[in-house]
């Protein structure tokens, strides 16, 4: 299992390698349903992190929240984002800052959940470090 630096370090690493391929591929947010929240297993705390982007102006926001698996708030944030690139950019971001607030407060246990296909699989796949 990793510790909350080191996939943060994964996430900015998988950002930069993504950043170089940009103008090969586009991500494309896919609307769809949104499902129900799911509590975490007992003793982990879950990290739901989410942004916006505006491909016009190239500002957007970040923000995560962290919670307990009775689905109690432990800690939350958000801000703004300049001179973004992409949207991959902002969910990168947000889903750092939620990792750096969880080894902020030594959290260890957590899972990471976010609606960025590109994400996703960047944070599962191990050869990534």
């Amino acid at each position: 299992m990793r510790n909350a630096d080191d996939l943060a370090f994964a996430i900015q690493q998988k950002s930069a390698e993504e950043f170089l391929n940009m103008n090969r591929k586009k991500e494309a947010k896919v609307a769809g349903p949104n499902p129900a929240w799911s509590k975490p297993p007992r003793d982990f705390l879950k990290i739901n992190s989410d942004s916006s982007f505006s491909a016009i102006t190239g500002q957007g926001g970040w923000g995560f929240v962290i919670r307990d698996d009775e689905g109690s708030v432990i800690h939350a944030a958000a801000g703004k984002l300049e001179r973004l690139r992409d949207a991959l950019q902002a969910e990168v971001i947000a889903c750092s800052e939620g990792a750096k607030a969880a080894a902020e407060k030594r959290i260890c246990k957590v899972i990471f959940e976010t609606d960025s296909l590109i994400l996703k699989q960047a944070m599962a796949d191990d050869s990534i470090s």
